[in-house]
């Protein structure tokens, strides 16, 4: 799409209001959700009003949620009784990306991913057998919340290695393309530093 039809399909996301699907709406184009970002965050030295706008309705997350360790958050739903819509609420990590990673597990971490099997099972029962959990909790690191501010410090950290990786092996496309990545990252949190986000808070 030229700049004039990004233009428009910013402005028609932005009509269709915070619930918009946006992958939805990116397959229909046939262009990609960084894609989009990436053109949102050029607006921000042309055009900041949709800029803000944009951002505040459908702010930026990253796309994978390598900070947090899954499998020591479903050794905490089985010593802790926490179901997957509380381990929601307390780490910020959207249900389906919880249901998603713990089903990886069961490739991974066989043993482990059956004794959650047989723990969600003993829960819906309302029994609770304590033997089957022993190794479990002799294996459980607690994880420790990190503010949005560090999910995206650790992101850009890895964009960085990655960056310098595309440098050794001399690819200047993908050196630029997680430069821009690197930028976007920065943005965001001194977004987030200017809106005055404490920590532990949502924007």
């Amino acid at each position: 799409m030229n700049d004039l039809e990004w233009s428009n399909f910013i402005k028609e996301i932005l009509a269709k209001g915070k619930d918009v699907n946006l992958k939805s709406e990116c397959k229909k184009r046939q262009v990609s959700l960084n894609t989009l970002y990436r053109k949102v965050s050029k607006l921000e030295g042309t055009d900041i009003e949709t800029y803000k706008e944009f951002m505040d309705m459908h702010p930026y997350k990253p796309r994978d949620r390598q900070e947090y360790d899954f499998e020591q958050l479903m050794r905490e739903s089985i010593l802790t009784g926490i179901s997957q819509k509380e381990l929601e609420a307390k780490y910020d990590i959207p249900k389906r990306t919880i249901q998603r990673k713990f089903a990886k597990i069961e490739e991974n971490n066989p043993e482990l991913y059956s004794v959650y099997q047989i723990y969600v099972k003993l829960k819906q029962d309302e029994r609770l057998n304590y033997n089957v959990i022993d190794k479990v909790a002799s294996e459980y690191v607690p994880q420790t919340i990190k503010t949005k501010e560090e999910n995206l410090k650790n992101r850009r950290q890895k964009f960085v290695e990655s960056m310098k990786h595309a440098e050794k092996i001399k690819d200047k496309n993908l050196k630029n393309h997680y430069r821009e990545q690197i930028e976007r990252v920065d943005r965001h949190i001194e977004n987030i530093n200017k809106n005055g986000v404490k920590e532990g808070e949502e924007k």
